[in-house]
């Protein structure tokens, strides 16, 4: 098994991050009647889009960078029922992820810092796909010191959650806070479905996501907070740092990318995803960080 990152190939966006879908079959799995039905996982799942803008060098509106899935776990010994948004990080930082987006390929990218950058929340439509909700994200960003994730936070909890809670007529129903499985669910040959949000090819802000979930089954992990698992079709690009749940709705992972067509051969293709462990052990850095209150966004 390859070392951590080295197998993957991140399922992003078209952007001005140019990247090319993944081709092939690869192995695929017989989805199981264990799992939930499909319909409800859809809502589970959130979009996470990033921005930029480089007023040094003229670029004074925000312009498109990313797009990738994103989910809420709550945070612990929180007063106001906060939350963290994890999510993928190369699509919030994509300068920081060279490996991805070689600079002779995106030399503007050499720019580009973390605060050129703006992060949004939103909420899609399952069918067309339309922003119902869409709110700004705090600056500040806990990535993850080897793995591609990272956990961010909206300005004002209260805010973001009451807001949540008002939509469809304040019954809570997209409000969805899941809870981390314990990575014996990845070595288990767990049935498990990836839920987040294929990119709708197009071009710049054109370019939007539509709800996606793919049934499939964990083939086992690394040391490294990395596992693997054989899906029933090829993950589409925007799924990266969508969740990876089983049947009972818990998180044993994050989507992480794709092994790509020539890595090892019983691998090829298959969805790499960043265990629940991992994610639990970035949050618990990210709580021993936080203060009462964010300092304002400057």
């Amino acid at each position: 098994i390859p070392p951590p990152l080295a197998a993957v190939t991140g399922v992003r966006g078209k952007m001005l991050l140019s990247t090319k879908r993944m081709k092939g079959s690869g192995a695929r799995f017989c989805s199981s009647s264990a799992l939930r039905a499909k319909e409800e996982y859809f809502s589970m799942c959130y979009c996470i889009s990033s921005w930029f803008r480089l007023p040094e060098q003229g670029m004074d509106d925000y312009e498109l960078l990313s797009r990738a899935s994103g989910f809420l776990i709550a945070r612990q010994d929180s007063e106001d029922e906060g939350v963290h948004i994890v999510t993928s990080a190369h699509v919030v930082h994509p300068f920081a992820f060279p490996n991805y987006y070689p600079l002779d390929e995106h030399a503007w990218l050499k720019f580009v810092t973390d605060r050129h950058v703006l992060t949004k929340f939103e909420i899609r439509e399952r069918e067309g796909g339309e922003v119902i909700f869409s709110m700004d994200l705090h600056e500040k960003v806990f990535r993850h010191e080897s793995r591609d994730i990272c956990v961010l936070h909206p300005e004002n909890q209260k805010e973001f959650l009451k807001a949540l809670r008002d939509l469809d007529g304040g019954t809570g129903a997209r409000e969805h806070i899941l809870k981390l499985e314990n990575d014996e669910a990845a070595r288990e040959k767990t049935e498990v479905m990836f839920v987040g949000h294929q990119i709708i090819e197009a071009s710049g802000a054109l370019q939007e996501q539509l709800p996606s979930v793919v049934a499939g089954s964990m083939m086992g992990c690394t040391p490294h907070g990395q596992a693997f698992a054989v899906t029933d079709s090829t993950l589409q690009m925007g799924m990266c740092g969508g969740p990876v749940l089983n049947a009972r709705g818990l998180c044993i992972g994050a989507t992480e990318g794709l092994v790509p067509a020539d890595g090892p051969e019983p691998l090829r293709l298959c969805a790499a995803v960043i265990t629940a462990e991992a994610v639990r052990s970035l949050l618990a850095g990210v709580e021993m960080q936080l203060q009462d209150e964010f300092p304002p966004r400057s």
